[in-house]
């Protein structure tokens, strides 16, 4: 009678270790993609010019030199106002079988500046978006 409670105990506890040892995902199949969108707008007096980004990295190379580009614009010498605009937007999907979902939030920044203050403002703007998009 003893051994065959041990026995059974012992049955017991290597069936429940057992189970305890099993892990699976949380969520196996469940999948989640992230974009992330950016854009320049510089309208100046007389032309709009949008540059579209696709991923913050390719916003943080390119932009630079687009912005020192404006440089350009007070070697005319004619006086002007330029509005640049900068946004980026990050969008999460995800879904687990058919069911699913998408968040996106967008930070953007607008300033008007004069052409000789272009520069420093378009870095300011930059400096302070990317600040606030991570």
């Amino acid at each position: 009678m003893k051994n065959l409670f041990f026995g059974l105990v012992a049955t017991i506890l290597f069936s429940v270790t057992g189970f305890a040892n099993t892990t699976d995902a949380i969520h196996p199949t469940m999948k989640e993609v992230t974009t992330t969108v950016a854009t320049i707008l510089l309208e100046t007096d007389n032309t709009i010019t949008e540059y579209k980004f696709n991923s913050v990295e390719e916003f943080t190379q390119h932009s630079d030199s687009i912005i020192d580009s404006l440089n350009e614009l007070v070697e005319n010498g004619e006086e002007c106002s330029i509005t640049i605009t900068m946004s980026v937007t990050v969008t999460a999907e995800a879904s687990v079988g058919v069911a699913g979902g998408s968040v996106s939030t967008t930070v953007t920044g607008s300033v008007t500046t004069s052409c000789a203050n272009a520069v420093a403002a378009g870095k300011k703007l930059k400096a302070q978006l990317l600040a606030m998009a991570q």
